[in-house]
């Protein structure tokens, strides 16, 4: 039995020797080989491997998520270890984990069996432990496959059945499958705020919208996993936790976003409906865009935060690479791979800031303010609207053609929306001045918000801006800008004239929430002053209330705004770009909204209203969620009042600022007020005794028409009953022509006038006599409007005291005279100001003439034989039609068949034919570029005009041959002129019209006009007013300087002695005559007079003109208009702002044609200065420069 142990002992200890030595070969043979392979199988866990960062979170400023990053998985199948060879019972080699690894897959993640097989036997990668077979896998489906497998890991087989154990058993040979986590970029709100938001292509690379300016913040730093084996042979792991990215906390409120898209999905809606799309497809038609583009921007103007943006082109930020929303399936195939981005990209660019166009009419309020800025406008300054103007030859037509809008004050501009008065503020502002605002305003440059993709838009130089360009640029066409710089531009207007940089970034947080940065708002500059700005918001209210935007007034709140309506090239193409950008509440302004319809899917695209529409919308859900309450509302109601007891219909009052309201109206019998206060509850408000008393139940009572005056933060009203209104004629005042009060503020009263036309309004008021009349005084000629509308018509009112009859009286105009119609004092609320009116039995619009002579394609040849001339003749109405003796008729040229370059005019008066002379046809030949002695058509039509209404016949062609032989230069020599032998061009005026001011001495030898400066040039004479050709020379009966006028068309000449010519302001005029400066003349049309005092010491002494007579008539040299405000810097020689023009109307006027001097000269009588008055023909325009010299 021992001897059995023994050898069994033996044996053993002979197996473990073999074992040793063979583990000893093994290992100094093959070990290194079983090391790598036994780490590697346990490399799926512990290899070095990358730990994905979690990029930060975009949110809007409430902290509504706007993107995120959600944590997913890769699925990893390790291929090597699910092909394991297992020996089965008969010692076969098998593949048990195969079937069930493939089938697990296939049914949890939807994975393509013959895929995975394929990758279990091809034979690169077979072998392979990292095959990622899906990726994205949301932590739901992780955790099903996880419970499907190890459902029965946990349980004892006794625990099982018979089918339960064979189902674990199968489970258990799932191998292989192991999972990667990783991140996917989501965005819950789809595609609401798209531009602004953008998206990443794989999770932490982007190029658009925060996403894309912000990528660097948002993206973390990656971890690391490292695994290896320590000398003891035991696994080993190091981990670098990965570094989460930072949160940006953005500007943007969803909920101000879903507003905006609201306000376009019905738009879009509105207009597919108008054009006969299918109501019922409410999806279709609220998603399809309706125009080119629209594009909304809501900003805060006090800080620049962008709190809304969006475009129409929207797509689904989780799947951003889907056109099928934007193009048919058979267009997407058809696309090449650059079509296919060109597409894409198209989509995702952010219309906002990337896309530049012309701004139309929403630049003249930040063009006027620059005016004012200058000082070359006040409020009294006063713009002649006719329709269009003639620039550079060029006629430039406004909105109102072929009608006018009148005389107009800067505030009328405005709310006209009047490009004719644009025009004219421009011309004042002059080009380098006006590029000077442009660029203070940001136009041309980048505002620097934080999203990529910003345009610059494109803006004139002053190598490029003309005159016409200037024209056109003042009511934004011909430059280019974007909608954030035009928001930017256009808060800082109503905001005190402090210009925020616009942002979308609020705050930068870290993974904790804890603030690392804040954007505080940027102020980069002033634009115009805070008196300036408070103005514009004043006269932008008015283009709400009474104006051009009164689509966009949202009821119960004061707000500004201005319409835009930009002609997109080529002109006359019928497309548009509208617009409208307004601010509320006016006092203090909290959001402006910006919109642009870009050519409108509409029949008619110049229609601004369509942007109103959408702005109005925006606003009515927006300021209440803003908490803005109504600030629009104190009004008039009850049993008693005109307007009924319906507090929704109560009559606004008119505001007077700091809490005073006023209104004129009939009461008989109660009635309130009522008034929202700062909370947004209404209040009413009755009268006792002259004091507010407030309660539900709270009335006045009246019996009349009164003028009310509410004073709320004193709790007082003023109630004076107007008595009577009459009609006073200066003339012959009627005691018994009293106005019939019509209701709401207006009384009327119809009347006929001849004779004299001066009258005004008398009004009994709590038994004192008032004047309802003219502003200051009675009215001049000067002062009278030429029109039916302006602020001529304006009312003033004060009590009589010892006022006589003719005390400020207004004019009616000439072609009211022997007219019945209706004068009408209105003083409602919604009047701008208290004005008066005319209404008339017959419509008020005139009627297209129907042309008689010269025939259509008939032709002229024009010649210098004096008296030539050519007739033109239409119909005109009759005298016994009502309007017939009411419209004047005016012929115009053009050089287009379209009648759209107006180059000559002539007026005809009420007749219906008018003469045209050879010589002004030959002008206006030359106007419409026909080359001098040739051929060429002009075009020919009639405007009528009704009052202040007019109208354009149709048009005929006449072909005109220039005359011939007709100098383009005219030159003056000779021993009697200043230049003796040499030769002197005169200025030319065009189509053989020339002029010049020089000095003609008695010498005998004479002197003669010639077309050239050289001795065989022709040579022409003047003799008793006429033009002859001739080798002789004329000698001047006196010596004297003198204004030569030759018109070679006509063959005329005229020739005016100048004399006195003297420096003067107003009062030197009138009452300081010893101060007057006269200029001694220099040679060469200048006068000069060097170091004198000119006289400064009343207020209004810095203004000044030139006087001298001509042929012994007092006459005016002096601005065209004359200058305003005040000359705060020295001027350069030939400042386009001293163009000197010629005579100016109204010698006696204080004000007619004035120049400004240097303000800080004003009040003094010892500073000197040099004055020169240039008239040469060298110059272009004719100028005056003072130089200063203390």
């Amino acid at each position: 039995m021992s001897r059995k142990l023994v050898a069994l002992f033996l044996g053993v200890m002979l197996v473990f020797v073999a074992l040793a030595i063979d583990i000893t070969y093994v290992n100094a043979t093959k070990g290194e080989k079983y090391e790598r392979q036994v780490l590697s199988q346990t490399q799926q866990s512990y290899d070095s491997r990358t730990i994905p960062f979690q990029r930060g979170s975009i949110t809007d400023r409430n902290g509504t998520i706007l993107a995120t990053s959600e944590k997913v998985y890769n699925v990893i199948l390790d291929c090597k270890l699910a092909n394991t060879t297992v020996k089965d019972e008969e010692k076969n080699d098998t593949h048990p984990y195969v079937d069930p690894t493939v089938a697990a897959l296939v049914e949890y993640f939807g994975l393509d069996e013959t895929d995975i097989r394929d990758r279990l036997t091809g034979e690169t990668t077979k072998e392979s432990q990292y095959q990622v077979l899906a990726r994205e896998v949301s932590m739901d489906a992780k955790k099903a496959f996880e419970a499907y497998v190890d459902e029965y890991a946990d349980k004892k087989n006794k625990e099982l059945d018979e089918n339960e154990q064979a189902e674990k058993a199968y489970r258990a040979n799932i191998r292989g499958v192991w999972f990667e986590e990783s991140y996917h970029r989501t965005y819950p709100l789809n595609s609401l705020a798209c531009d602004l938001i953008g998206f990443t292509y794989s999770g932490d690379t982007a190029d658009w919208g925060i996403e894309g300016y912000y990528s660097s913040i948002l993206n973390g730093v990656n971890g690391r996993q490292f695994g290896y084996y320590n000398e003891d042979a035991d696994m080993e792991q190091t981990i670098i936790e990965a570094q989460p990215g930072k949160n940006v906390v953005t500007t943007i409120d969803v909920n101000i976003q879903k507003i905006i898209r609201t306000a376009i999905e019905n738009y879009n809606e509105r207009i597919h409906v108008q054009n006969g799309a299918d109501e019922s497809d409410t999806e279709t038609n609220r998603q399809t865009k309706a125009a080119k583009n629209i594009g909304v921007v809501v900003m805060d103007p006090n800080n620049g935060e962008i709190l809304g943006m969006d475009s129409s082109d929207w797509y689904d930020l989780n799947n951003p690479r889907d056109l099928t929303p934007f193009y048919s399936k058979e267009e997407i195939d058809a696309m090449n791979d650059n079509e296919t981005m060109e597409a894409l990209s198209a989509i995702w660019k952010n219309y906002c800031i990337s896309d530049a166009y012309e701004p139309g009419s929403t630049a003249k309020p930040m063009n006027v303010a620059a005016a004012y800025s200058l000082d070359v406008i006040d409020d009294d300054t006063l713009f002649d609207c006719e329709g269009f103007e003639t620039i550079a030859g060029q006629m430039i037509r406004c909105g109102a053609y072929p009608g006018t809008h009148g005389v107009q004050t800067p505030a009328d501009v405005l709310k006209n929306s009047c490009n004719a008065g644009m025009m004219q503020i421009g011309q004042k502002m002059g080009a380098a001045e006006f590029l000077r605002y442009q660029d203070i305003f940001g136009f041309g440059s980048l505002t620097g918000i934080d999203l990529p993709g910003e345009a610059y838009g494109l803006v004139h130089t002053e190598d490029t801006m003309g005159p016409t360009e200037l024209a056109t640029s003042t009511f934004g066409q011909g430059y280019t800008v974007t909608m954030v710089q035009q928001a930017a531009a256009f808060s800082s207007l109503i905001n005190g004239g402090n210009y925020y940089q616009p942002h979308v970034m609020k705050t930068i947080t870290d993974s904790t929430g804890a603030v690392v940065e804040s954007n505080e708002p940027n102020l980069v500059r002033q634009t115009v002053s805070a008196e300036i700005s408070d103005k514009m918001r004043s006269f932008l209210q008015g283009v709400v209330t009474d104006g051009s935007g009164q689509s966009a007034k949202v009821a119960g709140y004061t707000m500004g705004g201005k319409t835009g309506t930009a002609q997109k090239y080529p002109r006359g193409n019928g497309k548009y770009l509208v617009s409208f950008i307004g601010f509320a509440p006016v006092e203090n302004p909290k959001a402006v909204v910006y919109a642009i319809v870009d050519e409108p899917d509409v029949e008619n695209q110049a229609n601004s209203v369509l942007a109103q529409e959408i702005v109005k919308e925006i606003y009515t859900e927006l300021l209440p969620y803003l908490n803005v309450f109504p600030d629009d509302t104190d009004g008039v109601t009850g049993e008693g009042s005109e307007f009924g007891t319906d507090p929704a219909a109560a009559k606004q009052m008119r505001e007077l600022g700091d809490g005073k309201f006023e209104i004129y109206t009939r009461f008989t019998g109660s009635f309130s007020f009522i008034n929202r206060n700062a909370a947004g509850s209404k209040r009413t408000f009755g009268v006792a005794e002259g004091r507010l008393t407030e309660g539900a139940d709270a009335a006045g009572t009246g019996d009349g028409v009164y003028r009310v005056l509410v004073d709320f933060k004193a709790g007082t009203v003023k109630m004076e009953k107007i008595e009577s209104v009459k009609y006073h004629w200066c003339w012959t005042p009627d005691p018994d022509a009293v106005m019939e009060y019509a209701g709401n503020g207006v009384w009327k009263r119809q009347i006929t006038w001849d004779g004299d036309n001066r009258y005004r309004f008398d009004a009994v008021i709590d038994g004192t006599d008032y004047i309802w009349g003219y502003s200051s005084s009675d009215m001049s000629d000067s002062d009278m409007p030429s029109g039916l509308t302006g602020p001529q018509y304006r009312l003033s009112m004060r009590e009589t005291g010892n006022i006589n009859q003719w005390d400020y009286s207004f004019k009616h105009i000439a072609v009211l005279r022997n007219v019945t119609c209706t004068i009408v004092v209105d003083c409602s609320p919604e009047a701008e100001a208290y004005y008066h009116r005319y209404e008339f039995d017959f419509a008020p619009e005139a009627t297209p003439v129907t042309l008689i002579s010269p025939d259509d394609n008939a032709s002229v040849v024009l010649n210098a034989q004096a008296g030539a001339k050519l007739t033109f003749a239409w119909n005109k109405l009759p005298d016994s039609d009502p309007a017939g003796k009411l419209t004047s008729y005016t012929l115009v040229f053009y050089s287009d068949a379209a009648l759209e370059k107006a180059v000559g005019r002539k007026e005809a008066q009420y007749n219906g034919s008018v003469d045209v002379s050879f010589s002004e046809l030959e002008s206006i030949a030359d106007a419409a570029g026909i080359a001098a002695e040739g051929t060429g058509d002009l075009y020919w039509a009639v405007e009528s005009k009704l009052l202040s209404w007019t109208a354009l016949s149709s048009g005929r062609k006449l072909t005109v041959t220039r005359m011939k032989g007709i100098p383009t230069a005219a030159y003056i020599t000779g021993a009697a002129s200043e230049f003796g032998s040499g030769y002197q061009a005169l200025k030319a005026l065009g189509a053989g019209k020339f002029e010049i001011f020089t000095k003609l001495t008695t010498d005998a030898a004479g002197y003669n006009f010639t077309d050239g400066d050289t001795a065989d040039a022709r040579k022409f004479v003047v003799e008793g007013g006429a033009i002859r050709e001739s080798d002789a020379s004329v000698v001047s009966s006196e010596e004297a300087i003198y204004y030569i006028l030759l018109d070679f068309g006509a063959g005329t000449a005229k020739l005016q002695k100048i004399e006195n010519m003297r420096y003067l302001s107003p009062n030197v005029k009138t009452q300081h005559t010893e101060k007057q400066i006269k200029l001694p003349y220099q040679g060469n049309g200048i006068w000069y007079a060097a170091g004198v005092v000119p006289y400064l010491r009343d207020w209004d002494d810095d203004r000044y003109f030139f006087w001298a007579e001509v042929d012994g008539v007092k006459t005016k040299f002096g601005a065209n208009p004359g200058m305003t405000g005040d000359l705060n810097s020295k001027p350069a020689e030939n400042d386009s702002r001293f163009r000197v023009f010629w005579p100016i109307a109204d010698v006696n006027g204080d004000d007619a044609g004035a120049f400004k001097m240097l303000h800080a000269y004003r009040g003094n009588d010892s500073k000197r200065v040099n004055i020169k008055l240039n008239m040469s023909p060298d110059t272009e325009h004719y100028y005056n420069y003072i130089e200063y010299l203390d």
